[in-house]
């Protein structure tokens, strides 16, 4: 009979611990959720001023790939560019609209024009 009781301890100890490692797990995860929702309150606004200053230079990188061609100092005649994007920003045909026999292929990105004016092409084929 001593086993049975025993063994009848041992159960409910496991079964008390069980529940015991279940609540503190549910607790834990209640007191992080609490935590995150403090955090996000407290870093909202900064989240959101970052997020609209990425988007803002975001657009005026795409204004500016699209002017880059008519701003003083660059070398090609704008009529000769064409808009890209990706994985370029620019194409140019130096010489097209001249009527010429040969025409040289010009690959422009953006990361190579200073907000003041072109610093030229990148690649040339």
């Amino acid at each position: 009979m001593a086993r049975r009781v025993q063994k009848g301890i041992n159960r409910w100890c496991d079964e008390e611990r069980q529940a015991l490692e279940t609540q503190l797990r549910e607790l834990a995860a209640a007191d992080a959720r609490v935590q995150i929702e403090r955090w996000k309150q407290l870093h909202e606004q900064e989240i959101r001023l970052d997020a609209i200053q990425r988007s803002s230079a975001v657009t005026r990188g795409k204004v500016t790939e699209h002017i880059v061609p008519y701003l003083p100092g660059f070398d090609l005649d704008p009529k000769d560019i064409r808009f890209l994007g990706t994985p370029i920003d620019l194409i140019a045909f130096k010489s097209l609209n001249a009527s010429v026999e040969e025409v040289e292929i010009v690959f422009i990105e953006n990361r190579r024009i200073s907000p003041l004016g072109a610093k030229g092409p990148s690649r040339k084929l």
